[in-house]
């Protein structure tokens, strides 16, 4: 409601009152006059020459005929008031209370109308608040989509992660008895399973001054086609015991200088990212190996040694390779 309307209700309820106020007043007014009148006529009654009396009468008798009429007007004049009393209490309650209701009417008619006034008002600032919310809602869901399209592809690239973590875990289990011989000397192609084996035990004893037999060894085959350009093709050894694993890299240093190395054997994603360590960033790397399948590095700053974690392997995958990157040096 506008502060006009208001205004003119207001205007309009003191100008009820005002015009209710001079009737009550004129009422009250008329019934003092009247009252006033009712007297006087009674005391002019009583002041009227009483016609004389016969003679015979006593001298005592005027006396009483007086006394009697006072006593007659007082109790007439006293009901009189008394019956005017009470009809006029009655009336001046009765207006009491229709003013007062008038008043509370007024009263209370102003103020529903100020509370329509002020429901309408917040009727129309809620109706403003929802649509503001609306337009906030529809800029929202867009983003919320985004959001929810680039959660979902981090989530599925979490998952891919980690069954590429297993399988990766997996398969290097599988190798947890072998080892990869390179640099073998490779006397023909068609080397057999047995001859290589054969080779690899008396290779081993010679320079690693171990006490092996064919019976350590589960299967030892070469790697790949063979080139007669190449001295020989790298050699896979699975021992049926880890514990003899263990023993040939633990004495592979030994190997130095006589022209045969032997390395862990790794999956294919663990030695490529074992090779990235050992040359992608060559000022910070002072060394890096495998102990089962883990890979370590240690840093030249702090000499740390540090385990990488599978979610590392891609940083150094996407580190670019230097300008020139021995081929040795991409093998486990």
């Amino acid at each position: 409601m506008t502060k006009v309307k208001k205004t003119q209700a207001k205007n309009f309820q003191n100008q009820k009152r005002e015009t209710e106020g001079k009737k009550n007043k004129k009422r009250k007014i008329d019934k003092q006059k009247n009252l006033q009148q009712m007297f006087d006529q009674m005391v002019s009654e009583n002041e009227r020459p009483q016609e004389e009396t016969s003679t015979d009468k006593t001298q005592m008798a005027p006396q009483t005929s007086i006394e009697q009429q006072l006593k007659e007007i007082n109790e007439k004049l006293g009901h009189v008031v008394r019956k005017d009393d009470k009809s006029f209490l009655r009336e001046l309650v009765k207006e009491i209370f229709i003013e007062i209701k008038d008043t509370l009417m007024a009263s209370l008619t102003l103020r529903i109308e100020v509370l329509e006034g002020d429901v309408h008002d917040k009727a129309t600032e809620n109706q403003a608040l929802k649509e503001e919310i609306n337009s906030l809602k529809r800029q929202v869901e867009p983003k919320d989509s985004e959001l929810h399209v680039e959660n979902m592809k981090i989530q599925h690239e979490k998952v891919q992660m980690n069954i590429s973590e297993k399988l990766n875990e997996q398969e290097q289990y599988s190798r947890k008895n072998s080892i990869r011989i390179t640099t073998l000397a490779e006397d023909y192609p068609e080397e057999t399973a047995l001859e290589t084996a054969e080779k690899v035990v008396k290779n081993l004893n010679h320079h690693l001054k171990l006490n092996l037999s064919k019976n350590d060894i589960d299967i030892a085959h070469r790697l790949g086609k063979h080139k007669p350009e190449k001295r020989g093709r790298a050699v896979i050894v699975k021992f049926i015991q880890k514990t003899t694993k263990q023993n040939v890299l633990a004495k592979r240093k030994l190997l130095k200088g006589k022209g045969v190395a032997v390395y862990e054997d790794l999956t294919r994603l663990n030695s490529e990212v074992l090779a990235c360590t050992r040359k992608k960033l060559p000022d910070e790397v002072n060394d890096s190996w495998s102990v089962n399948g883990n890979i370590f590095v240690k840093w030249k700053a702090n000499e740390k040694i540090d385990r990488l974690k599978f979610e590392e392997f891609q940083r150094w995958l996407d580190l670019p390779w230097p300008e020139t990157t021995p081929s040795e040096g991409r093998r486990g």
